[in-house]
């Protein structure tokens, strides 16, 4: 789990890997769960935010 963190934290930042799609594969994971990793590996609060349908398509 926190290799996820650790990918989706320091991935975007080089300039090498923008514009590239990377699969990452393995145990299924939360979007809670990986909220967790990134503050892990950040040190900056992440949260998910759960809505319906009907929030979600109003965005």
């Amino acid at each position: 789990m926190r290799f996820y963190g650790a990918i989706l934290y320091y991935f975007p930042n080089l300039e090498e890997r923008k514009n590239k799609i990377y699969e990452l594969s393995g145990k299924p994971v939360s979007y809670d769960g990986l909220a967790k990793t990134i503050t892990a590996v950040t040190g900056k609060e992440e949260t998910v935010q759960h809505v319906d349908d009907a929030t979600y398509t109003g965005y």
